[in-house]
Order: C-alpha cells, then sequence, then structure tokens
C-alpha cells in the first residue's frame, strides 16, 4: 500500500487516499545501480536479477576502452550487492555486465580525486 502527502511552501498538508499495489517477478526488470557516482575510492554495484546467474563478468572499462577491473561473480536471483574498493585517476568510465542469461546496459562511473 501507497499512500503519498504533500506540503506546500505555505505549511498546508494534503493527505491522499492510500491505494495498493501488487508487483510481480515478472514486473522487475534487471537492472544494475552503482553509487557513489561520482566516486573516488570505492564502486559499490546493485544487482537486481530475476534469475540465477553463475560465471558473470563486472568489467571496468576507461574512455579509450582499456580494461581496468574485471572480476567473476556468482548471482542469485533477487539483489545482490558488491563493494570494489580502487585507485584509478579521475576520468570517465563504463561498467560493463556480460552474462549469457542476462542483458543489462551499460553503466557510466565518473572518478574524481580531490
Amino acid at each position: 500500500y501507497y499512500r503519498m502527502s504533500q506540503v506546500d511552501l505555505s505549511g498546508i498538508k494534503t493527505v491522499f487516499k492510500a491505494i495498493d499495489v501488487y508487483c510481480s517477478d515478472k514486473d522487475i526488470k534487471d537492472q544494475i545501480l552503482l553509487y557513489p557516482n561520482p566516486s573516488s575510492t570505492e564502486l559499490n554495484i546493485v544487482l537486481s536479477i530475476n534469475k540465477l546467474a553463475t560465471n558473470t563478468n563486472i568489467t571496468l572499462v576507461n574512455n579509450a576502452g582499456q580494461l581496468i577491473f574485471e572480476t567473476k561473480v556468482d548471482l542469485i536471483k533477487g539483489v545482490n550487492s558488491f563493494a570494489f574498493p580502487f585507485d584509478i585517476p579521475s576520468g570517465a568510465y563504463t561498467v560493463l555486465f556480460s552474462s549469457k542469461d542476462i542483458v543489462i546496459p551499460s553503466q557510466k562511473l565518473m572518478v574524481i580525486k580531490p
């Protein structure tokens, strides 16, 4: 169930009626979340997937296409979280996820060093 409320700048609060929402596994798309982005020393990846996936690759490449980091992971159905510390120069990078059973679009990662 969800119920929204809104508070105007004048301080007037409006509460809307509650609604029920049904989400099945078929409604949820496979997705990847990177944080923090921009980053400086660590990359956290959250993968939400609808089925088991073994021997999958997570790859980080720079704008020239050079391999910076690669790891193999096994994923369970549902939410999978990974944290990768790194020490790479500032710049734009691409995080790629590859699996024979799951397709997730690549994501951009910005690295900014202080």
